[in-house]
């Protein structure tokens, strides 16, 4: 009998140290950066359950999303932060948002190539900058002008920074905004042009000027030359 115990006892270290060796292997990549090598992965039971293990945050899956694949892969290591935001943006241009699910940790995924509309999914509404997400989750933007018409902003928006196919902006005259659904990326570039184009349009001012030593014709005449008026 105390053979039999030794032995088990002798197996039981072999297999705990063989775990620990396993899982020191395991980290040692984590600590150096991360791999994505996902070719043709099930979206549900690969992509999500990394994204998931990298966030800290919980993922509702649409289930149109079931039998999903999608390719994922990296060359070199990547931050942690850096491989979910490649998870974020390979599931965007694949036809996937990822939206805030109602409180901190917790997204939702919508297959917007499904026909799904993505502000019909409670998309949170954003009026103040700072509370933009970082990462690319798609939201409702309020977004505040001073000068520029709405129309006219989100005309120049849509023409200088397409939108997505799940993505939306809408022009509210009687508030003096925009409303835009997009995700945070494009959003804060957004902003970037609107700070540019949303500014107060220059001031002409008429000024008299008295001439003593030059005739007030000839003056006129040659400014008109100097600032090529006369083509």
């Amino acid at each position: 009998m105390p053979t039999s115990v030794g032995t088990l006892g002798l197996v039981a270290l072999i297999f705990g140290l063989t775990w620990l060796a396993e899982a020191q292997d395991a980290a040692a990549p984590e600590a150096a950066g991360v791999s994505l090598q996902f070719p043709n992965a099930p979206i549900n039971q690969v992509i999500l359950v990394e994204y998931e293990r990298l966030t800290g945050k919980k993922v509702i899956r649409d289930s149109a999303i079931q039998g999903a694949t999608l390719s994922i892969e990296t060359s070199g290591k990547l931050s942690r932060e850096e491989a979910a935001d490649f998870i974020e943006k390979s599931l965007l241009l694949n036809g996937f948002a990822l939206v805030p699910g109602g409180s901190e940790n917790v997204l939702k995924i919508i297959a917007y190539d499904a026909g799904k509309q993505v502000r019909s999914e409670g998309v949170p509404v954003i009026v103040d900058p700072n509370e933009l997400p970082e990462s690319d989750e798609v939201v409702t933007f309020i977004m505040p002008l001073a000068n520029l018409s709405p129309e006219k902003a989100a005309e120049t928006f849509i023409q200088i920074v397409p939108t997505h196919p799940y993505g939306n902006i809408t022009a509210l005259e009687n508030a003096s905004a925009v409303v835009v659904t997009e995700n945070s990326s494009v959003i804060r570039r957004l902003l970037e042009l609107r700070d540019q184009i949303d500014v107060e349009p220059s001031q002409l001012e008429d000024r008299a000027f008295q001439l003593t030593r030059a005739d007030a014709e000839e003056v006129g005449e040659a400014l008109i030359e100097i600032l090529g008026l006369d083509s």
